[in-house]
Parts: C-alpha cells; structure tokens; sequence
C-alpha cells in the first residue's frame, strides 16, 4: 500500500505532466495568478492558509476574475470550514489530508474534464 502525501502534491502532479506553479500562502497565489492567469486552470489550495485570506476566500476572488477555473480545496479539517465561502463537496472539490497520490491525480483530473462542480 502506498504510503499518503500532501507534500510531495507538485511532484505527483508533474510526474501526470501537469505544470505546477506554488505559492506559500494565498497573497502569494494571488501574485502568481496575475503572472499567469491565461495558463492557470486549477486551483489547488488548503482550507487555511497563512495570511489574511483563506482558501475559499482565495478561490471565490479567483472564480470571479475567471468563472471557468476549477478549484480543489484540501484540508486536514473537515470541509465544513469552507463551505461558507465556497461550494465544497467531497468527491468532487475537496481532498481529506492525508490522501494517496493517485487520489490527487484522479481529482485533479475529474475537476479539469469537468465533472467537479465549482
């Protein structure tokens, strides 16, 4: 059986040929969205972030600028802390930390072909 990881998410997702850009915490994400916005298609961002915004939050700004970007939240937490912000349901936009590689691949999939709701 293998073994979960969070850590190691840009790893998996390159190694699926995905490009990976990484931020620290969602100010950060929002610098790289305005550097990048035309080749972002997914959000990939925890439930609490360092700083004053939070995931949801993050997303819910990003949606706006671009309703077609998909956004998968992850969390250690229960789900419940974003749904106030954002619609959050697990199997489609939200991941439970500690999850195994071939989760994040599948979900990151399934949100980009489309069977994840925003």
């Amino acid at each position: 059986m293998k073994k979960p990881c969070a850590n190691s998410s840009p790893r998996v997702l390159e190694k699926q040929g995905y490009k990976v850009l990484q931020a620290v915490a969602c100010a950060e994400a929002v610098e790289v969205w305005r550097a990048h916005k035309d080749e972002v298609h997914l959000l990939l961002t925890d439930l609490i972030m360092p700083g004053a915004m939070n995931g949801p939050r993050t997303g819910r700004n990003l949606v706006a600028e671009r309703p077609d970007l998909k956004v998968i939240f992850t969390s250690g937490y229960s789900a419940d802390i974003g749904r106030k912000d954002f619609k959050i349901e697990s199997d489609l936009n939200f991941l439970q930390k500690p999850y195994h590689p071939q989760t994040l691949a599948l979900t990151v999939r399934r949100c980009l072909d489309g069977s994840a709701t925003k």
